[in-house]
């Protein structure tokens, strides 16, 4: 049994499954399928009352292996950012500046 079905059995129905998550019927039956889309996984969570997680629905992108790769790839997109050509605070243009004020 997939986390998908398991929540259909915590909630009785697909059709009740559908209700609490705020979607159709006809989607839940397509998820059973092909897999619940991203954007759906927290509303299991809450729907569920935390019996099914994010990560239990969608492991893909909520495993550790995940979350660490995400966070590496931030980090090297802040580095590679720079803001060019503004004065440090101990530049001497900027104490000239501060101490005008």
């Amino acid at each position: 049994m997939n986390e998908l079905e398991k929540a259909i059995a915590i909630l009785g129905s697909q059709a009740r499954l559908a209700r609490a998550l705020g979607t159709s019927e006809a989607n839940v039956s397509y998820w059973t399928k092909n897999g619940v889309p991203l954007r759906w996984a927290e509303q299991f969570e809450i729907a569920t009352g935390g019996v099914i997680t994010c990560v239990d629905i969608r492991p893909d992108f909520y495993s550790p292996e995940a979350l660490v790769e995400a966070k590496r790839a931030r980090a090297e997109i802040l580095a590679a950012q720079t803001t060019p050509n503004l004065p440090r605070h101990d530049d001497p243009r900027c104490l000239a500046v501060a101490d005008a004020a």
